[in-house]
């Protein structure tokens, strides 16, 4: 892996961290605002991140968890366990994708692939309507 690509990963698997750490803080009650906004901030980061460098399948999971960080940000959607537990799934399988990425390997796998389908599909579920 290059140097570049070196960077990107360990400053994704920060935010990601922290990504993590704010739904939890969500999951738990935290209504603040600046947790939800510093969630969307992280994913936002890893996208960007992700598209510099050309990691498509991180950029394009991560742009649809955004866009549920941002639907809950605008108050469009409200806060709930579900949500909550799959916007921790989606960072799980960020991580996931990361591993991919430090093995060498841009784009995952089938079983890996077939899983990020479903759910950025069950996370579509709460951008329609």
């Amino acid at each position: 892996m290059d140097e570049v690509m070196a960077v990107f990963t360990v400053e994704a698997r920060e935010q990601l961290t922290a990504m993590e750490e704010g739904l939890l803080r969500m999951e738990q009650g935290d209504r603040d605002p600046e947790t939800l906004n510093a969630v969307f901030r992280s994913a936002h980061t890893i996208k960007g991140g992700a598209g510099v460098v050309e990691i498509h399948a991180v950029e394009k999971f991560t742009h649809v968890l955004e866009n549920v960080l941002d639907r809950l940000r605008n108050g469009e959607i409200a806060v709930s366990d579900q949500l909550v537990t799959l916007l921790l799934r989606g960072c799980d399988h960020i991580g996931a994708l990361l591993d991919t990425v430090e093995e060498g390997n841009p784009e995952p796998g089938g079983e890996l692939a077939a899983a990020g389908v479903a759910i950025a599909d069950a996370l579509r579920a709460w951008t329609a309507g």
